[in-house]
């Protein structure tokens, strides 16, 4: 289709109502809206050029419609603006959940030994105080319910299995400690009685010549004259430097004895104290 052709003056109403309407869109708009506004509608009458824009009817009889571009070519890209300053640093965010712990590192390798530590001082020094006594005679009971004394004739330290240090044996009954503290004193005693019958034997302990309360001990032997017994038990004494101590025996048979006996043999036994004593430092006395 051939576009109609318009004298100049019917083009230059044109241009002209163009930029009359172009004035009321941008007087009714915003420049945006203006702007995005490309082409303009009019109704051009070809004879005598009257123009005016076309609304929403058709154009009138003897009018044409012409479509009006009104945005021109488009221009250079302008010079980019100055960069603006740096806006202020946001708020820092909620701290995030702690993470899962990691798997546990190998064991490092051993340090080297450290210095030895100084030697402590000495400790205090446990004295050594003992013996060990027997007596290998028979001791007899010549005179009933006599309070008689346990006797020992091995007494020498070093000397048929006797050791001794700070205890003695004095005047053949008395066990004297030389140091005072408190002692172990423990004995063995094998009794014997010649006759028949039962018969009492009590035994006790001696302090510096008096008996300590509550040490006597009664055994009955009953028999035909070859019953034997063993009495042995031990005491603990508190002494002072230089005290005795006994044990002490009486029976109102004069048929009853400590017995020894000599080696025997088949198989080969050794021989049999009468009486066997051991003496022992226990502590120092409070």
């Amino acid at each position: 289709m051939t576009p109609p052709t318009y004298t100049p003056a019917v083009r230059s109403k044109v241009a002209l109502l163009t930029s009359m309407c172009l004035i009321v869109v941008l007087g009714w708009t915003s420049p945006n809206q203006a702007l995005a506004a490309s082409t303009l509608t009019v109704c051009v009458h070809r004879a005598s050029g009257e123009i005016y824009a076309k609304g929403k009817k058709p154009c009138r009889k003897g009018f044409r419609k012409v479509i009006v571009n009104l945005r021109g070519p488009q221009g250079p890209v302008g010079v980019t603006g100055v960069t603006g300053p740096q806006g202020l640093i946001g708020v820092a965010g909620p701290q995030g959940p702690t993470g899962a712990t990691g798997p546990q590192g190998a064991v490092g390798a051993q340090g080297p030994t450290g210095a030895a530590g100084a030697t402590g001082a000495t400790g205090p020094q446990f004295p050594s105080y003992y013996g060990s006594f027997y007596d290998t005679t028979t001791q007899t009971n010549p005179l009933a319910n006599a309070a008689m004394a346990m006797t020992f004739n091995e007494v020498t330290n070093g000397v048929n299995g006797v050791v001794a240090n700070g205890v003695s044996i004095v005047s053949g009954s008395r066990i004297t400690l030389a140091n005072a503290g408190v002692y172990n004193l423990q004995f063995s005693a094998q009794i014997d009685k010649t006759d028949a019958g039962d018969d009492d034997i009590d035994i006790w302990l001696a302090k510096n010549g008096s008996n300590v309360s509550w040490t006597n001990s009664r055994q009955t032997l009953s028999g035909t004259g070859t019953e034997k017994f063993i009495a042995s038990w031990n005491f603990i004494v508190l002494a002072a430097a230089g005290d005795y101590f006994e044990l002490k025996w009486s029976s109102a048979d004069t048929a009853m004895q400590l017995l020894a006996s000599i080696a025997s043999s088949g198989p080969a036994r050794p021989g049999i104290p009468s009486v066997i004593l051991t003496v022992t430092y226990a502590g120092a006395s409070l």
